[in-house]
């Protein structure tokens, strides 16, 4: 064994623990979806917005989804969608004065609400990707009984398991519902349509909401 093999041997370095990386919204970068679950380690459910190729002159942003750290999926929004759902949570608002439940209440009056949404800037993905953080982590802040009531009507989490496409309403409950879904290896429960459904389909008879 030659010296300079022994000085590279002893000069190699162990990691027990991984490293400590800040979350922003940066780690998005590289379309990893791994990137997703860093931005809110507390949270289940993490969304990630970034822009993808345009679609009949239509700007397009791809939606990562990541469960539990080891679930993926992505879906493809246009920039009408997002704004379809600000509109949706602007009536919701709007409704809310006839009585509704507290937590379709909070998250209509949430500062988030008023964000634009118009994606008319270079940083669009970016100002989207905080739009939908905020909602799904006012959502993540309750406990599974706010989720499944709130599920029984038109309101936000109808909305947002819509706009998600999600098949369970419990993927906005908190860790300590983990147990929940056991099945570590399953994929992340989507809908079966590749292309984001329009909430268009919604808005019309939006009427009954709550």
């Amino acid at each position: 064994m030659s010296v300079d093999f022994r000085i590279r041997k002893n000069l190699s370095l162990t990691m027990t623990e991984p490293m400590l990386i800040p979350g922003s919204n940066t780690s998005c970068e590289g379309h990893s979806p791994e990137g997703v679950s860093s931005k809110k380690a507390k949270c289940l459910l993490n969304a990630c917005v970034i822009a993808a190729p345009a679609m009949a002159g239509s700007a397009m942003y791809e939606v990562k989804l990541a469960y539990n750290n080891n679930k993926q999926t992505s879906m493809y929004k246009s920039k009408q969608d997002f704004f379809n759902l600000k509109s949706m949570f602007q009536l919701l608002a709007i409704t809310s004065a006839k009585g509704c439940c507290q937590l379709c209440q909070e998250c209509s009056q949430d500062p988030c609400i008023s964000m634009d949404v118009s994606c008319r800037g270079d940083n669009a993905s970016d100002i989207l990707d905080l739009f939908l953080s905020c909602l799904i982590s006012k959502l993540q802040s309750v406990d599974r009984r706010v989720i499944s009531d709130c599920s029984c009507h038109m309101g936000v989490v109808k909305i947002m398991t819509d706009f998600l496409e999600l098949r369970n309403v419990m993927y906005f409950t908190s860790k300590s519902d983990e147990n929940l879904y056991a099945d570590d290896d399953a994929p992340l429960s989507v809908s079966h349509c590749s292309l984001s459904k329009s909430l268009s389909e919604h808005f019309s008879s939006f009427d009954s909401v709550c």
